[in-house]
């Protein structure tokens, strides 16, 4: 079920069938370059075990970004700070302008800047 759709991108809550495809993402250097460095799959499921607790808490957490006219897994995007981290290919493409607009609309100005 997605949490917040613009129009080419997909923000759902992560799944288990996430572990492989975005495991494959974070052991990519180039991916976590503005990160701490690449994942593990064993640290990338870590990361993922925290996700629904904090949902469900209404925290701060990961969303799986989802291109949205294939639902292709492209990365993540966390609103405990305003970034995303996405595939080379899919950068410079308008999509965190359009998440960080779309997010000021739902959440309010307070919880996007």
């Amino acid at each position: 079920m997605a949490v917040l759709e613009t129009s080419g991108l997909t923000l759902r809550r992560f799944c288990e069938d996430d572990v492989d495809l975005l495991s494959g993402l974070m052991a990519n250097q180039d991916f976590m370059r503005f990160s701490l460095g690449v994942y593990t799959r064993e640290q990338t499921l870590g990361v993922l075990e925290k996700v629904p607790a904090r949902q469900n808490a209404n925290m701060p957490s990961l969303f799986a970004a989802m291109l949205r006219s294939n639902g292709m897994l492209l990365g993540y995007c966390g609103f405990e700070k305003i970034g995303m981290s996405l595939k080379k290919q899919t950068i410079h493409r308008g999509f965190l302008t359009n998440v960080f607009s779309r997010s000021r609309a739902r959440w309010g100005k307070e919880s996007a800047v």
